[in-house]
């Protein structure tokens, strides 16, 4: 199911360019829709590397067990950078979500990053 996210993701990503390039045209403009597009606004997140901002996007969008994978590529990154007020933010999120559903690998390989908050 990541995988297949992901892709989305991705391939939104790649036609965020494309399509304000056409937007003129009349086939482009059939397909515009009113309103925010908040999945192209997580792709853009991940595509600038925020991917905190894109985490938090995703748990408001209710796509809770992405927000956690973001959210633990993001405290990968954080460690190895050395930011640890940051890990100390938002690793707690992490660790709630997972173990409210029981994910005891993803709980341990969360938990590998306390010490880097220590």
């Amino acid at each position: 199911m990541l995988l297949y996210r992901a892709a989305v993701l991705a391939v939104a990503t790649l036609f965020l360019v494309p399509v304000s390039a056409f937007a003129s045209s009349p086939r482009v403009a059939a397909l515009q829709v009113d309103g925010p597009l908040p999945w192209f606004d997580v792709a853009r997140l991940m595509a600038d590397g925020q991917l905190v901002e894109a985490a938090n996007l995703l748990d408001q969008l209710g796509d809770l067990s992405l927000a956690a994978e973001t959210r633990m590529v993001a405290l990968r990154r954080l460690a190895a950078d050395g930011r640890k007020a940051e890990i100390a933010q938002e690793l707690p999120k992490v660790l709630t979500f997972y173990r409210s559903v029981g994910a005891t690998r993803y709980v341990r390989e969360a938990e590998t990053l306390l010490p880097s908050v220590a």
